[in-house]
């Protein structure tokens, strides 16, 4: 997988995955500008419910857990 060639043992996949950040901004960041404020809201409650969904299916529950938190930590910050 070519976005896997940016990896590092010291990558942090969970709060700032480097494939989110090819062009110098993090996806998220583009995602929040071309939504409504209240639309955004919603994308980080979806993407909480997703990685709950499949939290024991992928093989590593830990960092689904941990992405759960850090979607809730966002939507703390926009509300």
């Amino acid at each position: 997988m070519e976005y896997l060639k940016n990896y590092t043992e010291e990558s942090d996949l969970v709060n700032s995955p480097p494939h989110y950040a090819d062009g110098g901004l993090e996806c998220i960041d583009y995602i929040q500008q071309r939504l409504t404020e209240e639309e955004f809201r919603g994308y980080l409650r979806g993407n909480m419910i997703k990685y709950q969904h499949r939290l024991m299916a992928k093989g590593n529950p830990k960092m689904d857990a941990e992405k759960i938190g850090w979607y809730c930590n966002r939507l703390v910050q926009e509300l």
